[in-house]
């Protein structure tokens, strides 16, 4: 059950890293992805993550802890990397947070 969790929860946090690198105005990478590129793994991550989740909670409990992830990661996503100092730590960051809640949720 926990991996079921963690795997649905860095699925979450790499499907929004992917649609945060498809905007022109990121910051960590020097060019964006292409927009359907970045926002159909975006769709396919989500979808993904939501029936690994529905095995180990109930639909809507599934669909809360979801939306609960992805608007979590595109925060620290939008609000982190302007502020951290490395590139590389606002992925550390989002791995680390997504592992912290498989482990208490």
């Amino acid at each position: 059950m926990f991996g079921i969790k963690l795997f649905a929860l860095q699925l979450v946090f790499s499907s929004c890293l992917a649609a945060y690198l498809s905007s022109e105005q990121q910051l960590l990478s020097p060019s964006a992805l292409p927009k359907p590129l970045g926002w159909g793994a975006f769709g396919l991550g989500s979808a993904g993550s939501l029936m690994l989740l529905a095995t180990a909670y109930d639909g809507p409990t599934a669909v809360a802890y979801w939306l609960a992830a992805v608007m979590v990661s595109w925060m620290l996503l939008v609000l982190g990397s302007p502020h951290l100092p490395g590139k590389s730590q606002v992925v550390a960051w989002g791995v680390g947070l997504m592992l912290a809640a498989a482990v208490l949720g």
